[in-house]
């Protein structure tokens, strides 16, 4: 599946059958699913994240919610390309056609340092095996960039955006060599 992290995606999938036997993976293409599923008391999914799942999902797009009983322990989306994932100001990363990209990632802090963000990534990645997918962490989120390459992910490039001395994110991508995707309008 994937050549550069190979060893270390190994060395994980064990985890990873684990975690799918004790938490449910949902991932949802339909709006009139997540509608219908109640985030009052959950503290990962605030009003403006629900909203930008909703359009994602009217994107052809995916959400991926990861539940301990009723208890939501892990969110994010997926969007796919064509379109262009704001960086920092005016400065956007352009998803190509007929790729993904990975965004909106948050485990509940109460669940964190067990994996979950890594099996879901991986479960994303057998998904949508054959496509091209995206995924950015910011420079200084350590955690989630070892979380992004325990399940097979290599950096392809260092994006730094330099603006009022912000330094944000690095593009880590799955087996693309083209040129880069940052641009500016």
């Amino acid at each position: 599946m994937y050549d550069k992290n190979q060893k270390v995606l190994n060395e994980y999938l064990d985890v990873f059958e684990k975690l799918s036997k004790k938490y449910k993976l949902k991932i949802i293409d339909d709006v009139n699913v997540l509608s219908k599923i109640n985030f009052d008391n959950s503290p990962i999914m605030k009003e403006y994240v629900v909203l930008h799942f909703m359009e994602c999902l009217s994107n052809r797009g995916y959400v991926l919610l990861v539940f301990d009983k009723e208890n939501l322990v892990f969110r994010g989306c997926v969007q796919k390309g064509p379109f262009k994932s704001e960086v920092l100001g005016n400065c956007y990363l352009a998803i190509p056609p007929n790729t993904y990209y990975v965004e909106y990632c948050e485990t509940h802090p109460l669940y964190r340092g067990q994996r979950i963000y890594p099996w879901v990534l991986y479960e994303v990645c057998k998904k949508l095996n054959g496509h091209d997918i995206y995924i950015a962490t910011d420079l200084e989120n350590i955690s989630s960039q070892r979380g992004i390459e325990k399940c097979g992910f290599f950096i392809k490039e260092i994006v730094i955006v330099l603006k009022f001395l912000f330094i944000t994110k690095i593009l880590h991508r799955v087996n693309y060599f083209g040129e880069s995707l940052l641009i500016q309008d």
